[in-house]
Formats: structure tokens, sequence, C-alpha cells
């Protein structure tokens, strides 16, 4: 019975390893597979296309068809590499992405603002909790609001959020901008957006903190003696 079990424990540990090589050997195959295709994407684009591919152009959902037309008309003459979607709603934003994505065959990487959610830049969608109330409760919140934030904007399309704000420097004179803050202390602030950021790569979404410079932290800043930086 003993020689039986080693027998079995040795035969486990072969299957385990077995799995793992395989499961690695995908995992390297997909990602030649990608490379090989990003390669031979790139390859097809003119030096100009290829600058293109470093900007991102904003895009109002709701802008004027003139608008829109000259919009299309950058997208074909420029091929730039994404759209930033400042307003809209969930209608309106599918239609103009499908509508881009049409004059151009390199696939864009769209982002938005949405530190409490889609709701930040476009209507009829759910808004969260402000980061300043998020910054009050616990970082669990902020992590499992980033992920649902994550599940809403896949479900648009949507690549990238321009969150959160990782500043903790309070503008005590605009209350409407201080919501945008988690908190005036920097342990709290840095926690609290380390956890949103996880929540929203967790759910397959990139996130890019940001700094939201206050007046008095502008002035601070000029004040200084510019040879110290």
């Amino acid at each position: 019975m003993v020689k039986l079990r080693k027998s079995n424990g040795r035969m486990l540990k072969k299957v385990f390893f077995s799995i793992i090589f395989i499961l690695t050997q995908l995992s390297l195959q997909a990602q030649d597979q990608k490379k090989h295709w990003i390669d031979s994407v790139f390859q097809t684009l003119n030096t100009q296309e290829k600058i293109g591919q470093l900007f991102m152009i904003s895009a109002d959902a709701y802008a004027s068809a003139e608008s829109l037309e000259e919009l299309s008309d950058l997208v074909r003459s420029y091929r730039p590499g994404g759209i930033f979607i400042t307003h809209g709603g969930p209608k309106s934003h599918a239609n103009l992405i499908n509508k881009l994505q049409q004059e151009s065959f390199v696939p864009f990487l769209v982002g938005i603002n949405a530190e409490w959610g889609l709701g930040q830049s476009l209507d009829s969608v759910m808004q969260f909790q402000k980061p300043l109330l998020m910054g009050a409760a616990s970082a669990d919140l902020a992590f499992e609001t980033g992920k649902e934030i994550a599940r809403q904007m896949s479900a648009l399309g949507i690549h990238i959020n321009f969150a959160p704000n990782a500043d903790f420097d309070l503008p005590i004179a605009d209350y409407s901008n201080a919501l945008r803050y988690f908190s005036d202390q920097s342990l709290r602030a840095s926690e609290r957006a380390i956890s949103f950021t996880k929540g929203l790569q967790i759910g397959g979404a990139l996130a890019c903190a940001k700094h939201l410079p206050t007046v008095t932290h502008t002035q601070q800043v000029l004040n200084k003696d510019t040879s110290q930086f």
C-alpha cells in the first residue's frame, strides 16, 4: 500500500507539471501570434500614419453632423491611435466608435474619464460615489468600484480609464472639485488610488493615474526656484 501511494504521488506530480508546461507553451504561442499581427499591421503604415498612432483625439458623440464629418476626415487622414470620449450616451457613443472605426483598419484605443463611473462623461449610465466618499470608506470599496467600472467599460468597448486622481491636495475653495480627491492625507489617498487601479485592472481595463493641480499648489510651484528642479 505504501508503494502504491508513492507511485500515485509521482504520477500526480508528472501530470501537474505536464499541465503547467502545456499552458505555458499555449500562452507563449498566443503572445507570438499577437506580436506577429501587430508587426504585420504596423508595417503597412507610412511614416505619417505611424506618428498618428501616438495620438488620441477627443470626440463628442453629441457633436453636430459637420463636426463628426471633420472627425472622420481626421481619422482618414492621420490614423490616430485612439479616441477619447468626452460626451455622449451609450448608444450614441457606440454608433460614433463604429462609424469612426470603419474609417481606419487599425483598432482604436478608446479612453474616457470615469473617476466615479461612466456617468462622469456619458449620460443615461450609472454614477458611483465620488472619490472623496470612497476615501472616507474602505479600500475594498474603491477596489470593487474600479472593478465594476471596468466591467461597464468593457460592455461599451472602452479600454482605458483616465483615473484615478492620485492627488491629495484638496481645493478647499472649490467644494465641487474637492469631491474628485480621495483625501487630503497622502497615505489614505494613495491607498484608495491603488485599490481603485487594481479593481480596474482585475476587470480588464487600463488605468491612468493623473494629477489635478489646485490653484494653491500651482502657485507654490511657480514660487519655487526652478533651478532646484
